[in-house]
């Protein structure tokens, strides 16, 4: 299904309101960046993990770490730390990667019942096998997403952008063909 920003929102809270809050509905929102998806997770108003917290830290030489169909995401960390718990149904922490201090800086802990949203770029990485409950890809024109990166991040951050992250996200977006693997796609 596609649709727009307002109307997913209105799909997604009405399926929030459905589901027993005694255990874990999870909703997974992958997709560009700058599209929307943190925004989006925001204004659902329960627990929101973000994939930006599992970065991975640079090497030794001060260089980037990437995975050729995962960018930067921790995925091994991620998946031992979220998904294996959001699927056991157990209450869990986990550490926040932070990227100036280039170490996991505090933990966020997790209730694991009632919704909760996963958001983030590689949210719907095939290694992390199938944890969600309803999927979302959120794209949006290339012309609006550097748009928005420059408002966002400013000029000298959208050229990381557009030379590192955004074709990293989109070999992994193709390999997996990850918006095919989405319930909603939501068109920014």
């Amino acid at each position: 299904m596609k649709t727009d920003f307002n109307t997913a929102l209105e799909l997604v809270k009405n399926k929030i309101k459905e589901c027993d809050n005694s255990i874990p509905f999870v909703v997974v929102i992958d997709g560009m960046a700058a599209s929307g998806k943190t925004t989006f997770a925001n204004m659902l108003g329960t627990a929101v993990i973000h994939t930006d917290d599992f970065y991975r830290p640079r090497n030794s030489n001060g260089a980037l770490s990437l995975s050729q169909y995962s960018g930067n995401f921790d995925i091994e960390r991620f998946k031992s730390q979220v998904v294996c718990n959001l699927i056991n149904g157990e209450d869990f922490e986990y550490g926040v990667f932070d990227c100036k201090e280039q170490r996991i800086s505090e933990t966020v802990k997790v209730k694991c019942q009632g919704a909760i949203i996963v958001e983030g770029a590689y949210s719907l990485h095939s290694d992390l096998g199938e944890y969600a409950d309803l999927k979302l890809f959120f794209e949006i024109s290339g012309e609006e997403q550097i748009a928005r990166i420059i408002k966002r991040n400013g000029t000298d951050a959208q050229k990381s952008f557009s030379e590192i992250w955004i074709p990293a996200e989109q070999r992994y977006f193709e390999y997996y063909s990850i918006k095919d693997k989405a319930d909603i796609t939501v068109i920014i």
